[in-house]
């Protein structure tokens, strides 16, 4: 996705829509990705380590074509020692395990720390590619320059914001995670143009389980400014689409092992049979929905964004 010099050229013009990018990069802790596609966060009792949480990473394409859609799960906090836990404690962890190959940056493009100033995660490095704002509103050359599109992310599905302002998401620092949690990033391009919204449907599950039968309905939820520059969060609706074929399903138990996988029709809407789960136990189910678009920066370069985000979810059996 372009070199150093590329990036450092198109970093005035960003920093001036960071503040707009940023403030949507967002714990409450939500169950299931239902209903309102936003939270406000609020601080958890400290709990004693260590805790599991899955990161979930869908980002756009880089300049060759590769996107990065991928499951992992980040180990944090003592043994024993009883504790808070935030994003930002996830993310340093996640990039602190060399086998991950992801390097964190802030706007200046400095590595994303744990200095206190450091509550936005700008770009990734992943593997050898590189994911970092690139494009401009595309119905307005005058603004050409300015990229508006960026990592947001959701906790458990939704976008967490700030207790004190319900306008504005809560940084990495404020949103809180507890063990078993999911943090989703994912590339979105939050501009509306005069006729189309661009930003990516973020997936959900929305599973239901009962006597060896796993029910899913594919919901989703948008995030994007409209056409007075108002930050839209649209509540989670039922996904509708006239594609034909199946997408992939997976269950896993609560340590990532594949317990069960089948495939629903791309209607959204499905049943994955002799399904047997524990009672009580909690569970994880991906649905391989992640799809691009292409759109264009100013200097012709075709990107090709997350359309459709990975849709997975834990749920209690």
């Amino acid at each position: 996705g372009g070199n150093n010099m590329n990036k450092r050229t198109m970093k005035k013009g960003l920093a001036i829509v960071l503040a707009l990018v940023m403030v949507f990069a967002m714990t409450a802790t939500a169950f299931a990705a239902t209903g309102s596609g936003s939270y406000t966060v609020s601080t958890p009792e400290a709990t004693a380590g260590p805790i599991n949480v899955k990161v979930v990473i869908d980002s756009r394409k880089d300049g060759s074509g590769v996107a990065v859609s991928n499951v992992y799960n980040v180990q944090i906090g003592q043994s024993g020692v009883e504790a808070t836990y935030t994003v930002k404690d996830v993310m340093l962890a996640l990039a602190s395990n060399v086998s991950n190959q992801i390097t964190l940056y802030t706007s200046d493009w400095d590595i994303f720390s744990s200095d206190s100033e450091d509550k936005y995660i700008y770009a990734m490095d992943i593997a050898g590619s590189s994911y970092y704002p690139t494009l401009p509103q595309p119905d307005n050359p005058e603004a050409s320059i300015y990229a508006g599109d960026g990592w947001f992310f959701r906790v458990n599905g939704k976008i967490p914001m700030r207790p004190n302002d319900s306008t504005k998401g809560a940084d990495l620092t404020e949103t809180y995670v507890v063990d078993k949690d999911i943090v989703h990033f994912y590339w979105n391009y939050g501009y509306t143009g005069s006729s189309a919204v661009f930003a990516s449907d973020f997936m959900s599950v929305n599973p239901t389980y009962s006597d060896g039968t796993l029910q899913v309905q594919l919901t989703d939820s948008r995030a994007y400014f409209d056409s007075n520059s108002n930050w839209v969060i649209t509540p989670f609706s039922t996904y509708t689409t006239t594609e034909s074929g199946n997408y992939n399903v997976t269950v896993y138990d609560a340590n990532g092992n594949v317990v069960k996988t089948g495939t629903i029709p791309k209607t959204g809407s499905g049943n994955i049979t002799n399904c047997n789960l524990t009672s009580g136990q909690t569970y994880y189910v991906k649905v391989d929905t992640v799809s691009y678009k292409s759109l264009y920066d100013s200097f012709g370069t075709a990107w090709n964004i997350v359309d459709d985000t990975t849709a997975y979810e834990k749920f209690t059996a």
